[in-house]
């Protein structure tokens, strides 16, 4: 039995080769999974019946504002793409922006930090120090542009390395989250990846 779930290719004003690139090898949960396994777990049971059909319709109305996703970097595809996303996903009003780890520099700094409920995002924004707010978030994401590759490794000078650079925020929110923090998005707009 398959679920009703978006096709790869939902997602319009995408390049064929795009459309068509199956899922990587290696990933957290299998294609076999997501096609099948998930209808029966209890979170995908309790979805109202046109929650699929209302989120596709939500990526479609987002896609379609954007002549050309691959011209926009990475300011861009976080305002028009990724943010979006987000709050047709339901996370309006409860993630926080480019929340540092570190209390010096700017490494370790994820693009958005996670909170499972309003009401959590509201205890953290009284938190006066970030290290307040980790232990009341659920995840931490990482954007990137829409034309990059997920899977490649940047380089220049003060590149981030992707993927390693979600996992290294992961890693760190997970101790300044005592734990609570264990998953980490990684996306393009296109893509989005759990670790």
């Amino acid at each position: 039995m398959r679920c009703a779930r978006p096709p790869t290719c939902a997602i319009p004003n995408l390049p064929i080769r795009e459309k068509s690139r199956r899922m990587p090898q290696g990933t957290l949960f299998t294609e076999d999974f997501l096609n099948e396994g998930i209808c029966g777990t209890q979170a995908w049971q309790r979805l109202a019946p046109d929650t699929s059909a209302s989120f596709r319709t939500a990526l479609r109305a987002i896609f379609a504002k954007i002549a050309d996703p691959s011209r926009l970097n990475e300011p861009q595809t976080e305002e028009r793409i990724i943010r979006p996303i987000l709050r047709a996903l339901g996370w309006a009003g409860c993630y926080w922006v480019q929340e540092r780890l570190e209390t010096k520099g700017r490494a370790n700094v994820p693009d958005y930090l996670l909170f499972g409920s309003a009401e959590d995002f509201a205890k953290a924004d009284r938190k006066r120090k970030a290290t307040g707010r980790y232990p009341l978030a659920i995840a931490v994401a990482d954007a990137k542009a829409c034309y990059v590759d997920l899977d490649r490794r940047s380089t220049g000078v003060g590149a981030d390395e992707t993927p390693s650079g979600i996992l290294r925020y992961l890693s760190r929110a997970e101790v300044q989250s005592e734990r609570r923090i264990q998953w980490g998005i990684l996306t393009n707009g296109r893509h989005w990846r759990l670790y």
